[in-house]
């Protein structure tokens, strides 16, 4: 299954923030993608991360595709030291939102709490 994560920002300070922690989101796209994920249901889920909703949010985009594409809202702030985590957080909200099998949500839960883990033991982009 492949992950993608990308962003929209009403705020500029937000999507300047955004810009500063792309490789930690491409990290956690492609560890995501890494996993063995087999649904007969998605191929694919894209999030993206918007300042324009509500925090932790979700607006689903259903599509006849087989992807599942959501918006989730994130209300960090961009001058924040915890704002890569905040992010990290409404992402993970979203993608466990979209109703993969227990077994593979409990794997991309233990990816996910790693990243956030890495985020805040200090070790952003190692």
């Amino acid at each position: 299954m492949i992950f993608k994560i990308s962003a929209s920002a009403r705020n500029r300070q937000f999507g300047k923030a955004i810009r500063q922690i792309r490789n930690e989101l491409d990290r956690l796209a492609t560890s995501l993608s890494e996993l063995a994920i087999d649904d007969e249901r998605f191929a694919a889920v894209l999030v993206s991360v918007t300042d324009d909703i509500p925090d932790c949010e979700l607006e689903v985009f259903p599509n006849n595709e087989n992807v599942f594409q959501v918006h989730v809202g994130c209300k960090g702030k961009p001058s924040s030291s915890r704002f890569c985590s905040d992010v990290f957080r409404s992402i993970s909200i979203a993608i466990l939102s979209c109703g993969l099998h227990s077994d593979d949500k409990e794997r991309i839960k233990t990816v996910l709490d790693r990243e956030i883990l890495q985020l805040s033991s200090g070790h952003k982009g190692e």
